[in-house]
């Protein structure tokens, strides 16, 4: 899994020029010999883009899974995700092979850019006002207390950084000539 740097399919090229078809051919040829086949994908169909937005960009699918037939057998529930393009020219590949881990609560945990918040200074003073007449270790439960209250009323993070992900992966999903870069970038 990973960047190979070639194509597969003529269609897997969209941009000032055409996919080199003996390079194809022999990719292709070179991936039937060890066995391999190409898991497929789920999200935007290019992998990789020149970012060349003002003038004529290049999109190619250079990224891809691939694996054989017992790989295939061990993990018949594989899904591959092709995730936004973010912080490089490449897309970020994605094998979810099914895993089941249950999740375990967290303890408590101190996020610096609290600090950055009004909200959190007001919860922070009104909680250890409330608490003035207990012990240290007290004080820090019920600050703690209000805090993960206060923390529940804020859109999470991730939720938030979901939401932008998914906007880019809308985005990436249509045809390149229909995408807003402006709004990817």
């Amino acid at each position: 899994m990973g960047d190979l740097n070639e194509l597969m399919r003529a269609n897997e090229k969209l941009g000032p020029s055409c996919a080199d078809v003996n390079r194809i051919s022999a990719f292709c040829a070179y991936v039937k010999q060890c066995g391999f086949i190409d898991l497929g994908y789920n999200g935007p169909a290019y992998t990789w883009t020149n970012k060349r937005f003002s003038s004529v960009p290049t999109y190619e699918r250079l990224d891809r899974c691939l694996g054989n037939a017992d790989w295939c057998l061990a993990f018949p529930s594989t899904t591959i995700y092709h995730l936004p393009m973010m912080y490089s020219d490449h897309a970020t590949i994605l094998a979810v092979l099914n895993s089941q881990r249950p999740r375990t609560n967290k303890p408590f945990r101190f996020e610096n850019w609290w600090l950055m918040e009004q909200e959190y200074h007001e919860i922070a003073k009104q909680s250890w006002q409330r608490s003035s007449a207990r012990d240290f270790s007290q004080k820090t439960k019920f600050l703690a207390a209000d805090l993960r209250k206060w923390r529940r009323e804020k859109p999470k993070n991730n939720d938030l950084l979901a939401q932008i992900e998914s906007q880019i992966l809308d985005q990436q999903s249509l045809h390149p000539s229909l995408q807003n870069h402006t709004l990817q970038q």
